[in-house]
């Protein structure tokens, strides 16, 4: 982008970036998806499992079309477009959480990078309906084709616990530079 001072000293600007340097780039990768179903019995033992392996997710946007949806072999994936800083975030709701869960990890996993973020004690953060939403977010450095997936482990149990569909478990994020 670039702006230029006309014989008046007014600057002008091109038409996605205003007078207060706000810039709006129609084109930046950005996606968001959310579960579309119920997901069930999918950890509790130790079992590693990707999101969108067994059901498929629903994206609400995806601006250049680098978010695979699923449901796919490995979990759905975020292929990176081009070189970059990636900010990427989920949510996770997980339903049917035992008092003998007691160890929980959620993970970003990246073609250079896995980002994790453990958690002990998940049977204290279950609620009354043994639910629990764990998050987690990442600023990653991501080149041209590398992916960007999401993968939960809960251990100590039996293979009960499971990701529950709609708005409240998602995978979203956007190049920031």
């Amino acid at each position: 982008m670039s702006a230029s001072v006309d014989g008046s000293a007014n600057w002008t600007f091109p038409a996605n970036v205003s007078v207060t340097g706000r810039v709006q780039a129609s084109t930046q990768p950005c996606f968001f998806a959310q579960l579309s179903a119920d997901d069930l019995n999918q950890t509790g033992n130790g079992t590693n499992y990707f999101l969108g392996t067994n059901v498929g997710m629903t994206e609400r946007f995806d601006i250049g079309a680098n978010f695979s949806p699923g449901p796919v072999a490995g979990g759905c994936f975020f292929t990176a477009p081009v070189t970059g800083k990636y900010y990427l975030h989920a949510n996770l709701r997980m339903g049917g959480l035992t008092a003998g869960m007691s160890t929980a990890n959620m993970s970003i996993v990246t073609t250079a990078a896995t980002y994790s973020g453990a958690r002990n004690g998940i049977n204290g953060m279950r609620d009354n309906s043994n639910i629990c939403d764990m998050e987690m977010s990442v600023i990653a450095d991501m080149t041209a084709g590398n992916t960007a997936k999401v993968s939960v482990q809960i251990s100590n149990a039996t293979l009960v616990a499971n990701l529950l569909g709609g708005i409240f478990t998602y995978f979203e994020g956007y190049l920031i530079g």
